[in-house]
């Protein structure tokens, strides 16, 4: 690309990923441990956030002191990433990085609490809209990248972020697409090794989690996505902010110059390191001619000429193998490495792009060859052929329209087909089907009062009377009588609660009937001493609980 368009369009998005990319790999560790040291705190506390508000059972006595904390380290960790932006920004331009006074830091963490807060709720409406999703998420990424303290000025932060937002919108969008394709690569990575990590330790270290219990757990549960998030979050943010360090350093260039006087700088340091390189080669290779000419002096001393210690082509090579070496290729011009092979992002979306193309290719050659086949069909048999009276008429022009007309007949008997089809799937009754309730077993202990209405409780236990089975009939008018206490709301019917607290719970919430609880608690004490005792049920017994269950369903209620 050239310099004009260079300044005019901006740097190809993929372009200002891999030299956002080279920076990285450059940038000195403390860069990454003043962006862990903000980011990190941030991510713990926003997924004990998440689970405690999801499945915390004080989540809304904490959800005030949560939100207050995730707000301070939020602002924590943006101040962070200015400092981690501050030293990419050195990095780039090789000048040291300016020294962090107590009021630089105020003055960065006074625009942050001012305008990062309102990105919480313009950038998910962006979102929804869409169309000018990447000109608010790149404001606020600038406000933290040209965030530099040296002056609270809310104003003039705004101005210089929404200035540098909307230059360049194709390469926007670009790396909006690009980072939400690598960005969605990277979060199914981390999602497959969250589960496959736990079951190679289990395999290799019989080390029993979680997700080896319950292998099942983590796709229904939404802190393990979260999780899954944060993770591909923290790992490509760093990279995103490079990449906008980057496109804002280009696009103040257009003002300041400041891309040319690196690039000069670049070139002078490179052209003073070739020059002592060989330099101190040359100077070597004469001390090495005269040590060889001292110690060959005795053997020949009549040597007609002297022949010179380093032949101009070794020393040449002998140059180019030192300066090729790691310590002195990054030393090298940015052009000079933009000639040689691409990055392996380049390389890979370019064969990305080649498949797409070559299976396009080849579904247009196969729906061509469809359409060559069709027209030499039609040709074939619907040409006009000349007449031939002597042979006996036009026998083989009657042949054509006849096997047209079957065809015609053929699909218009189809498509009569078809439409019947349709219109009677449309005019198909509608058979309402009644789910047919199953009635549970009585004698089983996990049965509870909720499965059956009252009345269908108590048909079942007339039939289980009728039949000679008292016990379980007995049971049945229990179950139906709790089936009405939990219809009036008077108990909460539950598998773990026994008698003893249904007879409580009634105790509590039917004070105004104590004829309803003295019939409960007489059924109470019946179905203990049949159900679990060895008392004999007796019809007469039959008789009076069934009296007691009658007790319960009419007292305190309104006459019909």
């Amino acid at each position: 690309m050239t310099r004009h368009a260079h300044r005019t369009a901006g740097t190809p998005a993929l372009d200002l990923f891999e030299e956002a990319a080279h920076l990285l790999r450059g940038a000195p560790i403390s860069a990454f441990l003043q962006y862990y040291l903000g980011a990190v705190p941030f991510a713990l506390a926003l997924l004990y956030f998440w689970a405690d508000m999801s499945r915390g059972a004080f989540a809304e006595t904490r959800c005030a002191a949560g939100a207050l904390l995730l707000m301070v380290l939020f602002v924590w960790m943006k101040c962070w990433q200015s400092a981690f932006a501050t030293s990419l920004r050195a990095r780039l331009t090789g000048s040291e990085p300016s020294r962090w006074t107590l009021r630089r830091a105020a003055n960065i963490a006074i625009v942050h609490t001012a305008l990062q807060s309102s990105g919480l709720l313009l950038l998910p409406i962006a979102l929804v809209v869409a169309i000018p999703f990447p000109v608010v998420f790149t404001l606020y990424q600038n406000l933290v990248l040209l965030a530099d303290g040296e002056s609270p000025r809310l104003r003039e932060a705004l101005r210089r972020a929404a200035a540098e937002a909307v230059r360049w919108p194709v390469q926007g969008w670009s790396l909006k697409a690009i980072f939400l394709l690598f960005g969605l690569f990277v979060f199914v990575n981390v999602i497959l090794g969250l589960q496959i990590g736990p079951a190679l330790l289990k395999i290799f270290f019989g080390v029993e989690t979680s997700f080896t219990r319950s292998p099942g757990w983590s796709i229904g549960n939404t802190t393990f996505f979260a999780t899954a998030g944060v993770i591909t979050w923290l790992c490509l943010d760093p990279l995103v902010k490079a990449v906008y360090l980057l496109r804002c350093f280009y696009g103040l260039s257009l003002q300041n110059g400041e891309d040319l006087k690196v690039e000069i700088a670049r070139a002078r340091l490179a052209r003073s390191t070739l020059a002592a390189v060989a330099l101190c080669f040359l100077a070597s290779g004469g001390d090495l001619a005269a040590r060889a000419a001292e110690a060959e002096a005795p053997a020949r001393p009549a040597a007609p000429e002297v022949q010179p210690a380093v032949a101009p082509a070794e020393l040449n090579r002998a140059i180019e193998r030192v300066l090729n070496q790691p310590e002195f290729v990054w030393r090298q011009p940015r052009e000079r490495a933009a000639q040689g092979e691409p990055g392996w992002l380049r390389k890979f979306i370019e064969q990305a792009a080649e498949v797409i193309t070559n299976a396009l290719r080849a579904v247009r050659d196969v729906f061509l060859k469809a359409l060559l086949w069709l027209k030499e069909f039609f040709e074939r048999w619907f040409r006009a052929k000349p007449s031939n009276s002597e042979a006996g008429g036009d026998w083989h022009g009657g042949a054509q329209t006849l096997v047209f007309m079957l065809l015609a007949v053929t699909l218009s008997v189809l498509g009569v087909l078809l439409f019947r089809l349709f219109r009677d799937r449309r005019r198909r009754p509608v058979v309402a089907v009644q789910a047919v309730a199953v009635r549970p077993d009585v004698a089983d202990e996990n049965v509870t009062a909720d499965q059956l209405p009252e009345d269908d409780w108590l048909k079942l236990a007339r039939e289980l009377a009728a039949r000679g089975e008292l016990r379980l009939a007995l049971r049945a008018m229990y179950l139906a009588s709790l089936a009405h206490l939990g219809q009036r709301e008077l108990v909460v019917i539950a598998r773990f609660k026994s008698n003893r607290d249904y007879e409580l719970e009634l105790r509590r919430r039917a004070r105004a009937w104590p004829d309803l609880q003295r019939a409960f608690a007489e059924n109470v004490g019946a179905f203990d001493r049949t159900w679990y005792g060895l008392h004999e049920v007796t019809q007469d017994g039959v008789s009076q609980f069934e009296g007691n269950v009658q007790r319960i369903r009419t007292t305190g209620r309104p006459a019909s």
